[in-house]
């Protein structure tokens, strides 16, 4: 009898530890592949420190800490259950980010993580459920909020996570719910612009909008036509000036030839001007996941344009790496339509120092690069390697080598 009790507490050992474990499936998609399923919404946005010295950046399903003078990395937090990801950085140092476990019954149960980073000591502050989880994440510049989109509303809470705003924008005509994906803040905190998507019909619209921080004063400054039928047009995530005076945006519509504009406007809507016209070869192929991005460097002179794209074909089970096909450019331009230039190619996520002098980027999984983050000029020299895999595929910092 004791045997047969033993033996059945030693299966219940089993299958209990088969159930709690991280990312057993099996069969199921390789490491690359899951780690390219998670970058798909949120990307891995390279998060620099306010004194421009360090970076926190996400790699191998974790966040990683770097030095940038002295090239030593270190992991965030050093001990984590689960796979680390989406990293936002406030300029108080509160990081929150995305933990996410996956589990062979209930597939994954992704939270919310908020901890203030001193130097490498790392404080928990709160872990927020699936409510907390959303599009778009960023904080605003004096720390105190950030803002997340969430089916048609957009979420505005405090550095604790508690959402103290909500608020859906909805329109007379065309859509009637929008859905939030980006957002950019003002840089005194106090309004916010939104790229957001609506379909009305066989029509899929995109539009920017305005608000206060509290939702009130909603309005859209700008849209485009979406043919889901034959692919149309494409809005950017809208960058503000550091002045607040104005908001630059791209608009790209499928036409023979210059078919992107950069525009700037006033933060309400009214007298846009067209800054540039440029050539910007988007992915219409089948079913495509398109990204386009504005961010403007801290001294306003000068602006990152960032395309990226994901062909998705819905009968394929993305199972492996070689299953994702993905690419896209980084291009930069000065805010008076002067100095257009192509940096790179690939599908990239990059962001500016605090003293605009250089620029961070991370290439996306899919690119199959051992380089995972590095650090440039703004026009595109003098390429520095932060993090990399080496040989037997660890994580190290640009210039470390392992023993």
């Amino acid at each position: 009898m004791n045997s047969v009790r033993l033996a059945r507490a030693f299966l219940y050992g089993i299958a209990f530890a088969l159930l709690v474990c991280v990312g057993c499936h099996s069969p199921g998609p390789d490491r690359a592949a899951r780690e390219a399923q998670l970058e798909v919404s949120s990307g891995p946005q390279p998060q620099w420190s306010n004194s421009g010295d360090t970076i926190v950046a996400y790699a191998d399903f974790g966040l990683y800490g770097i030095d940038i003078d002295g090239g030593e990395i270190w992991r965030i937090p050093k001990r984590s259950v689960g796979y680390d990801r989406s990293p936002r950085l406030s300029s108080c140092y509160r990081l929150s980010y995305v933990n996410t476990r996956f589990f062979p019954i209930v597939d994954s149960v992704s939270k919310l993580k908020i901890v203030q980073l001193d130097g490498r000591r790392v404080e928990k502050v709160a872990t927020i459920g699936e409510e907390g989880l959303g599009n778009g994440k960023i904080w605003s510049p004096d720390c105190s909020h950030y803002v997340f989109g969430k089916g048609s509303f957009s979420n505005i809470a405090d550095s604790s996570g508690q959402i103290v705003y909500r608020y859906l924008l909805r329109l007379a005509e065309g859509p009637q719910y929008l859905r939030p994906a980006a957002y950019a803040w003002s840089n005194d905190s106090q309004h916010i612009a939104a790229l957001s998507v609506g379909v009305d019909g066989d029509l899929s619209y995109q539009f920017i909008s305005t608000a206060k921080r509290d939702g009130s004063n909603h309005k859209v400054i700008a849209s485009i036509v979406d043919y889901r039928q034959g692919f149309g047009g494409l809005l950017s995530v809208p960058a503000w000036s550091p002045d607040d005076d104005r908001i630059y945006f791209v608009a790209w519509e499928l036409r023979e030839e210059k078919s992107s504009v950069l525009y700037s406007m006033s933060q309400d809507g009214t007298d846009r001007l067209p800054i540039a016209e440029f050539d910007l070869e988007v992915m219409i192929e089948g079913l495509t996941y398109n990204n386009l991005e504005t961010k403007i460097s801290p001294d306003g002179s000068k602006i990152l344009i960032i395309y990226r794209w994901q062909l998705i074909h819905p009968e394929t089970i993305y199972d492996h790496i070689e299953d994702y096909k993905i690419g896209g450019e980084m291009m930069i331009i000065n805010t008076d339509g002067t100095g257009f230039k192509k940096l790179r190619q690939g599908a990239l996520y990059a962001s500016w120092s605090p003293d605009s002098k250089h620029i961070a980027v991370a290439p996306a999984i899919g690119e199959g690069k051992e380089e995972l983050l590095y650090i440039m000029n703004s026009d595109g020299g003098h390429v520095q390697t932060l993090l990399r895999r080496d040989e037997g595929g660890r994580v190290v910092g640009g210039t470390e080598k392992q023993p």
